[in-house]
């Protein structure tokens, strides 16, 4: 699949250049050594993958933005190394092995984190091949979302069912729709789904809106896809597109009005620790799983309208 190929793709060149970062000697061998050891221990890099992947798809060589999502990576593994802390969650483990702390003694595992977040902003500030507007703006977009804002975000997850023949669903309850949302909703966070064009239909007309049939290669397809390759609950052949939306992240460090059960009074809430500013990247790979067990199911359960099932 195109996905699996750029995925490893994204995450083998993302390696290399993390792993050319912070190669010096002496006299900062040991805060370097530090350093490395938590950014390159692994980890399955979604960040910075998923910004080369936007890079690919505004239409500019995607290798141009590595510095920008190599960049996120070293802020992301300097909340790790702080979060890990005593005095944050205490944490020995991570990814496996022995926290920052634990090996390097947490002195050096603070100035190891430290360091991490101004090369970051190095990174970005000194990436060849892009204009100085674009370097300022994302500077400007970290360290916002790095910052003390203590706010969260939510998102949209975009997901495509390929390869699947017309004629899978039913027409009523068991329509693939309602299969597919009926798990979808069951992922923490999601508070919508859409298939096809999804609520913009509302603004169209039925002649905009309707899909038209044409015979290409010898195969019968539709010119667009705005129901999202499903109609009256039944597969059409074309791919199939939902969109789910999630909420923000509800702990933030912010403080919150609330209320105390115990004493009955109005309470400001303050939450501790540290949480992500947004899980929309860790939902994504939950998705997809979803849909896919809601077709696994489907398929399982013979829900073919039509009594040709050479497919399954």
């Amino acid at each position: 699949m195109d996905y699996e190929r750029h995925y490893e793709q994204y995450r083998a060149a993302v390696e290399d250049y993390l792993s050319a970062l912070f190669a010096g000697s002496a006299p900062y061998d040991r805060l370097y050594d530090a350093m490395r050891y938590s950014v390159l221990s692994g980890g399955k890099r979604i960040r910075p993958v998923l910004t080369l992947e936007f890079a690919r798809l505004g239409g500019i060589d995607w290798r141009l933005a590595l510095p920008y999502a190599c960049a996120l990576e070293l802020v992301h593994n300097y909340s790790l190394i702080h979060d890990d802390l005593p005095c944050m969650d205490d944490d020995d483990l991570r990814r496996g092995k022995p926290t920052n702390h634990k090996v390097y003694g947490e002195t050096l595992a603070i100035l190891a984190g430290d360091a991490l977040q101004p090369e970051a902003f190095r990174l970005i500030s000194q990436a060849p091949g892009l204009s100085a507007d674009s370097r300022v703006a994302a500077v400007e977009v970290l360290a916002r979302a790095a910052g003390a804002d203590g706010d969260s975000v939510g998102g949209i997850v975009e997901c495509a069912v390929t390869g699947l023949p017309a004629g899978v669903g039913e027409p009523m309850f068991g329509g693939v729709e309602s299969r597919i949302a009926q798990i979808v909703y069951g992922v923490p966070a999601v508070k919508g789904v859409e298939f096809g064009a999804g609520f913009s239909a509302a603004n169209l007309r039925g002649s905009q809106n309707n899909d038209d049939y044409v015979i290409s290669d010898g195969q019968i397809r539709t010119v667009t896809n705005n129901a999202g390759g499903i109609l009256g609950g039944i597969t059409t052949g074309m791919p199939l597109i939902f969109r789910a939306a999630l909420k923000p992240t509800p702990s933030i460090s912010r403080p919150q009005q609330s209320v105390s059960l115990s004493s009955g009074e109005m309470q400001e809430l303050v939450i501790k620790g540290r949480h992500d500013p947004c899980i929309v990247p860790r939902a994504v790979p939950v998705i997809e799983a979803a849909a896919a067990i809601a077709i696994f199911d489907m398929i399982l359960g013979n829900t073919q309208t039509g009594g040709n099932r050479k497919w399954i």
